[in-house]
């Protein structure tokens, strides 16, 4: 009878379901309004404190890019010999 196919391993996380809250390290806050998460929260407590954090990450990815299209354009007028850029 113990024969047959070997018994199937399960992998730790599959019992999250079962056991309450645990799984949020301790000092994790909810990046939209900042109180603690529980459970299985990961970036929010609500569906709009997810949405506030998607926004912010969203924007700060925007920001980015855009500092770095000045960059591109201010040295393209450097190369250029653009009279208007501010050489500092």
């Amino acid at each position: 009878m113990g024969e047959g196919k070997p018994a199937r391993e399960v992998a730790p996380e599959s019992d999250r379901a079962l056991s309450p809250g645990g799984l949020v390290e301790s000092g994790d806050r909810c990046e939209g309004c900042g109180k603690p998460l529980t459970g299985r929260q990961k970036t929010g407590c609500s569906a709009r404190c997810r949405a506030v954090a998607a926004r912010r990450r969203r924007r700060g990815k925007v920001l980015a890019a855009l500092d770095e299209l000045e960059r591109g354009l201010e040295k393209v007028r450097r190369l250029l010999g653009d009279p208007d850029t501010n050489s500092s």
